[in-house]
Formats: C-alpha cells, sequence, structure tokens
C-alpha cells in the first residue's frame, strides 16, 4: 500500500508516531487489513506470535498466512458480506478461533475485529491473544472435575452397595439375638444376659450406622432444583423434633428466613442435623437456645446457627464435619458421627461452604452458604 494511504490509516487525535508506539507497545497481537483482505499492519506481538515479519507479510491476505485452510472460505464470504451488507457477525466482539503460526502449528487465539473508518478509507483491525496456556489450564480444570465427579460417583455408589448389602445379614443377627433374648433372659446366668444385652445395643447402634450411611450415599441423588421457603422448612423441622424440645425446653428463634433456590429435603435434613445437634450437646446447667438468622451477600445466602451449648475446640473445629468423627464418647452423647458430615455435603451441594466459630463459654454458631444468584 501507498506511504500516503498508509498515513492515512493513523487514528484521528493521535500522530502516526503515537499510533506506531501504541502499536509496538501493545501486549495484543495487531493485525490490520484493508477491503481487500492485504496486511496494512503487523506490530511486534504479531511477529512474535505467528513467526512472520511485517516484511514477509505486508500486502499478503490472512488466507495466506494465519487462516488454517477449513477456515479461509468462511473468512472471505464474511468479507463480501460485509462490503455488501455493511454487517458482520464477528465484527466488535470477542471471540475465540483456531490461527496458524509459520510452522504451520494451529492454536487458540482471542480475537476481536473492529471496522475503522478513517479520513474516508475503511480497514480492519484485529486483536489477538494467544490463549493456549489459558485453554490448556481450562481442559485440565475440566478434566479434574469430571474425574473428582466420577470418584465421588464410585465412592457413593460403593458406600450405598456396602450399605445395603449390610442390611440383610444384619437383620438375621437381630432377629436370632432378640429370639435369644426372649426365650434365654433370666434362665441363664447374669453374665449371660450383660452380653445379649450387649449384642442387642451393638446391632442397634449398626442399623443406625447404616441407615446414616444410606444417606449420605442418597444426598443429591434429586438434582432437580426448586424454590424453598426456609420459614416454612423450619416450621417442619420444628415439627419432627417437637419431643426433643419440649423435652430438654429448648428455645428456638428465627428471623425471617429467605425463599431460595434448592433442594427440599437436603435443606431439611440440614437444618434439623444443626438444630438437634444444638439440642443434643447443651450445657447440663442451662436450658438449650438457638438462634437462626440469614442474610444476602452477593450470590449467596449466610446462614447462621447459634446456640448456648458445651462449644467446640479450636483444633477439632474442622474435625466435626468428617464422616465417622466423634468428639465425644458414646455414653455422654449418643449418635453416629455423621451428622455434620451430611450437613458438609449438602452445603457443598448447594454450592456453598460452611465452618463453625465457637466459644467453650458461650457456644457455638455454624455457619454456611447457599449460592443462588437467582434471588
Amino acid at each position: 500500500m501507498p506511504e500516503k494511504q498508509e498515513d492515512q490509516h493513523v487514528l484521528q487525535g493521535y500522530t502516526e508516531e503515537t499510533t506506531r508506539l501504541i502499536m509496538h507497545s501493545a501486549l495484543d497481537a495487531i493485525i490490520c487489513i484493508d477491503l481487500t483482505g492485504a496486511i496494512t499492519v503487523w506490530n511486534p506481538q504479531a511477529e512474535k506470535m505467528f513467526g512472520w515479519t511485517f516484511e514477509e507479510v505486508k500486502g499478503k491476505h490472512l488466507t495466506e498466512t494465519i487462516i488454517p485452510a477449513p477456515f479461509r472460505t468462511m473468512h472471505e464470504k464474511g468479507m463480501q458480506r460485509y462490503l455488501a451488507t455493511g454487517e458482520g457477525p464477528v465484527l466488535n466482539r470477542v471471540i475465540e478461533i483456531t490461527a496458524l503460526n509459520r510452522q504451520g502449528k494451529e492454536f487458540p487465539v482471542e480475537l476481536t475485529v473492529i471496522p475503522i473508518k478513517q479520513d474516508g478509507i475503511l480497514f480492519f483491525c484485529a486483536f489477538l491473544r494467544d490463549i493456549t496456556v489459558r485453554k490448556k489450564a481450562e481442559e485440565q480444570q475440566k478434566r479434574h472435575a469430571r474425574e473428582l465427579e466420577l470418584k465421588n460417583k464410585e465412592l457413593e455408589q460403593f458406600a450405598y452397595m456396602a450399605s445395603h448389602d449390610l442390611q440383610e445379614p444384619l437383620r438375621t443377627t437381630a432377629s436370632f439375638v432378640e429370639l435369644l433374648r426372649q426365650q434365654y433372659e433370666g434362665r441363664l446366668d447374669e453374665h449371660a444376659d450383660k452380653y445379649i444385652r450387649f449384642i442387642v445395643d451393638a446391632t442397634d447402634r449398626m442399623r443406625t450406622l447404616i441407615d446414616d450411611l444410606l444417606n449420605y450415599s442418597r444426598i443429591g441423588r434429586n438434582t432437580s432444583l426448586m424454590p424453598v421457603d426456609c420459614n416454612l422448612l423450619l416450621q417442619e423441622v420444628l415439627a419432627d423434633l417437637r419431643n426433643a424440645i419440649e423435652e430438654k425446653k429448648a428455645g428456638i428463634r428465627s428471623s425471617v428466613l429467605p425463599v431460595l433456590n434448592g433442594y427440599p429435603s437436603e435443606l431439611k435434613s440440614l437444618f434439623q442435623n444443626l438444630i438437634s445437634n444444638s439440642i443434643k450437646f447443651h450445657r447440663k446447667d442451662q436450658v438449650p437456645v438457638v438462634e437462626i438468622n440469614a442474610m444476602k451477600e452477593a450470590d449467596d445466602w449466610l446462614f447462621a446457627f447459634t446456640d448456648n451449648g458445651i462449644g467446640i475446640e479450636e483444633h477439632q473445629q474442622e474435625k466435626v464435619f468428617v464422616l465417622f468423627q466423634r468428639l465425644h464418647s458414646r455414653s455422654q452423647y449418643e449418635g453416629s458421627g455423621i451428622g455434620l458430615a451430611h450437613c458438609r455435603k449438602i452445603v457443598e451441594l448447594h454450592g456453598g461452604k460452611i465452618w463453625v466459630e465457637s466459644d467453650m463459654a458461650k457456644g457455638s454458631t455454624f455457619y454456611f452458604t447457599i449460592h443462588d444468584p437467582y434471588t
């Protein structure tokens, strides 16, 4: 292209030297073409990205250089369409395409094409960025996500099958132990009676453990999100826990809770576990009190369940969410040690996180977030 016409491509308001400095300092490759598709501008970053110098590509068409063969016809038709209609589907937007370097290697780029009219002359400027590293990172992240999903499914299936397969021999054991108790309790010595009670208790604990494990493996099987009124859900939970609440004379106080998109049965289990734990781990000299609050933070709902219970030591606050971890003996507090692991799995199913802050003298607050950008 003649020097005079090339000077006319300098952006209005800038000197030729300023424009050249901008072109040379840009971190992105900048390529300009005229209406014939010939290259008129090719900055140093373009030289670095594609391997050709400006002298080598000046006046050549993009179809001869950086456009892979499968897309060359599409490029030419796009140029013709723009000249005929003034419209182009790839103009003034960021898109991802495949480009070609001097060695013939294809690689992904992020591209923005802008039509510019300067002093009556129309041309196109393309801004390109090599996104090879980003795409590899995205693919690796997707691969890890798929592997994690597969492992989680395998683990859930294993837990379900193992628990299910244990049910039948456990029922058989429980039946015969009950027959043994009915027929021989009080007819043998006191040691035999004690042993029978031990077996019955152990069988009951095993049944509870298996049921809890089955419930844990089922979390997330229902994949249909729906609006959940947490106020109504709380009332259902309190109705289910009525006996425990009345027995301990517990006080449950709540602010107005949100309606959010979630999995109803899982959220109900989450509320029930946290409230029942607060009632269970209360101080012997105090009536248990639980306060429930929620507030919106960006795209998340932040919930807080605060109690006046026995508290949790700092070094154990992460441990309580691990499957089958117990901080107290069964003689102190009954349970399988799976409830808070349930809670964490449910919260993570909803795209959130759960943690606890505790003061041994005052009690604990369990915080969790539910991701819901639509409310």
